[in-house]
């Protein structure tokens, strides 16, 4: 077999990287979310899967097993890599759309339970919906993330991990509505490691204040948890682990930023200490002698002026009761009175 004809049998290698956490977070932002309208964002989830799904062709299929008329009814046609991979092999973009379609079930299914949870208020019986809705979201949620992790799946590492932190957030939620408190611990917690090692290889300042408001959620839910179940409070401050245990982009990382930050602090010489120096100052023992001699000289004036003033004013009050004594009844009113009456 000639060179020519080798090149035209090797296929090119597809790596699908669909950023999901970034990718929803947008899209829940420009559709209603940024408004808390729930219902404005699971219409528009309804309308993208609709496009999706016509634009690749992969249309809903009537049930096979429905034999009379009134019995037939739509199916949702699953998808698999095999669909993902033929997408692809058209057009990279076509194999993430196909991967968009179980990500946006998922998102309908979460928006409108989240839209029936801001009308439980009115009607407490939809709090049943609310559980299946959440129910569902998780099933889609799942599915995503086995077509992620699947064998033949042409996913990158970083959208494997993304998948599954998703899949967490979404099972915890649906523990926590189902109030299994020590399964939604445990989902929120694989969601905050995987989301905190994620974010260590965000450089958009964007998107990575956007991890940190997703983290601060999940510490938030940890800690409801924890408080429910009765248990010790604590802070989750999560340290990524020295060793690589996980071929992941975020965990690299970390790695070489270690490295890098070890070289400098080895590369910089340690700045000498300065010698600290003491210094002497003497004084002139004549001239403070002067200066107590003055302020003693000052102090025994102003006590002298007060004496003086303390014994003039003891004069007027013997002179005011003597002349007071001597005008009897008349004189005691003109005093009392201040010299008013005449």
């Amino acid at each position: 077999m000639s060179t020519a004809e080798e090149a035209m049998d090797v296929t090119p290698t597809l790596d699908v990287n669909l950023p999901v956490y970034e990718y929803v977070r947008d899209a829940q932002l420009q559709h209603g979310l940024k408004y808390d309208d729930h219902r404005q964002y699971r219409s528009y989830c309804s309308r993208r899967i609709h496009r999706i799904r016509r634009s690749l062709n992969v249309h809903q299929g009537i049930a096979p097993s429905a034999k009379a008329r009134h019995q037939r009814g739509r199916k949702l046609m699953a998808i698999t890599n095999v669909m993902v991979l033929e997408a692809g092999q058209k057009v990279q973009e076509y194999a993430e759309r196909m991967l968009v379609i179980p990500l946006f079930l998922a998102e309908r299914a979460w928006s409108y339970s989240m839209q029936l949870k801001q009308e439980i208020t009115e009607c407490p019986r939809k709090r049943f919906h609310l559980v299946r809705r959440l129910e569902k979201a998780d099933q889609h949620a799942n599915r995503f993330e086995k077509l992620c992790h699947d064998p033949e799946s042409p996913c990158t590492e970083r959208t494997k991990k993304e998948a599954t932190a998703y899949a967490a957030y979404m099972r915890g939620l649906y523990k926590m509505e189902r109030e299994d408190w020590a399964g939604a611990k445990e989902a929120f917690y694989n969601c905050l490691v995987l989301y905190t090692a994620l974010s260590l290889s965000v450089t958009k300042e964007s998107v990575l204040e956007q991890y940190r408001l997703r983290i601060d959620e999940l510490k938030a839910s940890l800690r409801y948890c924890t408080f429910t179940l009765g248990e010790k409070p604590k802070e989750y401050k999560l340290k990524l682990p020295t060793t690589l245990q996980f071929h992941d982009i975020a965990f690299r990382h970390a790695k070489q930023v270690q490295e890098q930050e070890s070289k400098s602090a080895q590369a910089t010489p340690a700045s000498p200490k300065k010698a600290t120096e003491t210094v002497t100052v003497t004084g002139d023992d004549d001239e403070d002698d002067e200066f107590e001699e003055t302020q003693e000289a000052m102090a025994d004036e102003e006590s002298g002026q007060d004496g003086e003033t303390e014994e003039s004013d003891d004069d007027d009050d013997n002179n005011k009761q003597q002349q007071q004594s001597r005008g009897g009844v008349t004189g005691l009113v003109k005093g009392w009175l201040g010299g008013a009456w005449s």
